[in-house]
């Protein structure tokens, strides 16, 4: 049987006013778990993250994310630059930095996009290797700052793990 035979205008027309009238159910249906998820999401989403706090004169290490000198590319380069000193809160999270030299950055920074510095008392220094010799003992020197360019040859090492 063709299709114009089966076609009835008056109840294909109640049929499509039935359906205008279910779009509008069903677009506030899809609304509504569209809103349920967010939220879902959200909450496991908050239950991993864990809220990162600084104080005023803490030290911190920035992201290299924001590195304006592009000369320096490649996978060698640090991660991390520092460390600076919060300087200001201005709401939480949001942070002025000023370098160690007392310098202001020229804009704040959000703590997704900065790390607490740890900064340790003690430094060992090991010699490089020489032939014949199989190890030597730890020298427990104190924390050197840029005087330690002056030991190029020499491995760093933080108890017994290499830097």
């Amino acid at each position: 049987m063709p299709r114009t035979q089966a076609f009835y205008p008056k109840v294909n027309e109640e049929r499509l006013r039935a359906e205008l009238d279910l779009l509008e159910e069903r677009r506030d249906e899809a609304n509504l778990k569209a809103a349920a998820y967010r939220q879902r999401v959200k909450h496991f989403y908050d239950k991993k993250v864990k809220q990162v706090t600084f104080q005023i004169g803490d030290l911190v290490l920035r992201t290299n994310k924001f590195d304006v000198n592009k000369s320096r590319v490649g996978k060698l380069i640090p991660n991390w630059e520092g460390p600076y000193i919060v300087q200001e809160i201005i709401r939480p999270g949001t942070y002025w930095l000023t370098r160690m030299n007392g310098k202001k950055l020229k804009r704040p920074y959000h703590s997704e996009y900065l790390r607490s510095f740890k900064r340790f008392d003690r430094l060992a220094i090991v010699p490089p290797r020489e032939k014949g010799l199989k190890r030597f003992d730890h020298l427990a020197l104190p924390l050197l700052g840029n005087s330690l360019k002056r030991f190029d040859r020499l491995a760093i090492t933080l108890l017994g793990k290499k830097l």
